[in-house]
């Protein structure tokens, strides 16, 4: 005899005991909050690019025309630290993440969910799904934060120096 399945848009459990459409919707949600956060991240990389070549103009067209100039010595010391602080963290944001969620791997779908001792319903699926993918959406971004702070310090970092270089370029000094 043939089992007969209810359809997932029909089928309530005591693991998804609200309605399986809501489910659904839940799951789209946190899929949705997931890609956004994996864009946020992507626009973090391009500006810690942006950041790095903008350190990298400025240091190498206004050090030199300052350091030709004579002046007090510890213009060069405090641009070049502002520079690593510059530089550091934007290298920092364009590593790798470790512990990055973003995907839910299929071998865990497949042994967990749908090939399990009891299959779960595609109601279950998804609540499950979209509770996992929020815990990782949080953990996420914490460390997004981080990365933001990071830049956000090495974008002032670059304006500080920028600022330094060109008070010593357009600044007379006593002779």
């Amino acid at each position: 005899m043939a089992e007969t399945r209810a359809r997932p848009t029909e089928q309530r459990t005591p693991e998804a005991p609200g309605d399986p459409a809501a489910y659904e919707l839940a799951y789209e949600e946190a899929t949705r909050a997931l890609q956004a956060q994996n864009e946020s991240l992507d626009g973090l990389r391009s500006r810690a690019g942006v950041i790095l070549s903008a350190a990298a103009v400025v240091a190498g067209f206004l050090g030199p025309q300052a350091l030709a100039k004579a002046g007090p010595e510890w213009i060069p010391l405090v641009a070049g630290v502002l520079l690593l602080i510059a530089t550091i963290p934007s290298v920092f944001v364009l590593f790798p993440m470790t512990e990055w969620h973003s995907v839910t791997g299929t071998k865990k779908l497949l042994t967990d969910y749908i090939e399990g001792e009891t299959p779960a319903t595609m109601a279950e699926l998804h609540r499950s799904l979209a509770w996992h993918m929020e815990e990782d959406w949080d953990s996420n971004e914490k460390k997004l934060i981080v990365r933001n702070r990071l830049l956000a310090s090495a974008a002032l970092a670059l304006v500080a120096e920028t600022i330094l270089w060109l008070f010593a370029i357009i600044y007379p000094r006593a002779a």
